[in-house]
């Protein structure tokens, strides 16, 4: 998975820069830092829905593009079902932390 996956955070790739990491953009003597970073927003969300989705993600890639986008709607809208989804979006909607229950 990418960055931009995980993180919602769009970030432009740096070519034929040799003190930058390519697939990244971010200076080699940053990448740890950023990496440490994108690793710690990672936990802050919900462990069951960062799963369902990378799951998700993984399986519609083998499917045509069609399948692919009806499997990954049936996955959205069943995500939405969970407490931490509701959580998730509550938190955001309140302008606070969520707190996850895992469920």
């Amino acid at each position: 998975m990418t960055p931009l996956e995980v993180s919602d955070n769009m970030q432009d790739t740096v070519e034929d820069q040799p003190d930058r990491n390519n697939r990244t953009g971010y200076p080699a003597a940053d990448l740890e830092n950023h990496t440490l970073a994108l690793a710690r927003k990672i936990a802050s969300k919900s462990a069951l829905t960062v799963a369902i989705g990378k799951e998700a993600f993984y399986r519609q890639a083998e499917l045509p593009l069609a399948e692919a986008y009806a499997y990954t709607k049936e996955v959205m809208v069943a995500n939405l079902e969970a407490r931490d989804a509701q959580e998730g979006i509550n938190a955001f909607i309140d302008k606070r932390e969520p707190v996850w229950c895992g469920c």
